[in-house]
């Protein structure tokens, strides 16, 4: 899922800047630079393509990566993340409104920082939706969608319905509906939830929530949700008067 994604590191600890870098390029991505001070950064930024910036913030220099989420908030799009040991208040609040697209406390989990980057560059795709794109990973028997700044659990049993919205889904609970960065079928195959089918190439339905039908209509609260020709036969099966 990080395959080609260009990384830009700003680590003033060799060691760990190393098996930062190790780390990444095992899932595909590829280190564009690796550098320890605020001067290195910003050139690193103008003289090449990236697509993420992992900063600590306790640096060489004058400066420190709080400094390079500055110019990165003023002067570019790129999403960055802090990757710091400090848990100062004072920090934070320097750090908050640089709005980063995360801030990780050493030592952190290997797949927390995957997880975190792919979030952060999901939410720099763009959509026609008036919903915001959600990062999501999944844990036994809910899945956990990213909202602002925190990651929200939805119980697999809690979805209603998924509906295919170009590149992405939209994942509708009773209180609440998510933009996720994934195709139907991706999403569909993943889900382990024997009563979410598919009844159209655009939908699939938690058939357990559905409150109505009406000739080839399924309906949740009044949401109207079509049932595909190439469907009919396994929504039959639960339904047989369609």
């Amino acid at each position: 899922m990080l395959s080609g994604i260009k990384v830009l590191i700003v680590e003033d600890e060799p060691l760990y800047s190393k098996v930062l870098e190790m780390e990444l390029e095992d899932v595909g991505c590829e280190i564009v630079a690796v550098v320890t001070n605020y001067e290195d950064a910003i050139l690193a930024i103008e003289q090449n393509q990236i697509d993420i910036a992992l900063l600590d913030i306790i640096i060489i220099g004058d400066k420190d990566g709080i400094d390079i989420g500055d110019y990165l908030k003023e002067k570019t799009s790129l999403p960055f993340i802090f990757t710091s040991s400090m848990t100062d208040q004072s920090i934070i609040d320097r750090a908050k409104v640089t709005n980063p697209s995360g801030y990780l406390v050493k030592p952190f989990d290997t797949n927390d920082l995957l997880i975190t980057m792919q979030v952060a560059l999901y939410n720099e795709g763009t959509t026609d939706s008036d919903l915001p794109i959600s990062g999501h990973f999944f844990k036994e028997d809910r899945i956990f969608v990213k909202d602002k700044f925190r990651f929200e659990r939805v119980f697999l049993n809690d979805i209603q319905f998924l509906e295919a919205d170009g590149n992405y889904v939209k994942l509708n609970t009773a209180t609440k509906g998510y933009l996720l960065a994934s195709t139907l079928s991706n999403l569909f195959d993943k889900i382990d939830l024997a009563d979410l089918i598919r009844t159209h190439r655009s939908f699939a339905v938690n058939i357990e929530k559905v409150d109505a039908v009406e000739g080839n209509k399924l309906f949740i609260g009044e949401r109207e949700i079509p049932v595909g020709r190439n469907h009919r036969e396994e929504v039959g099966k639960y339904f047989n008067f369609l």
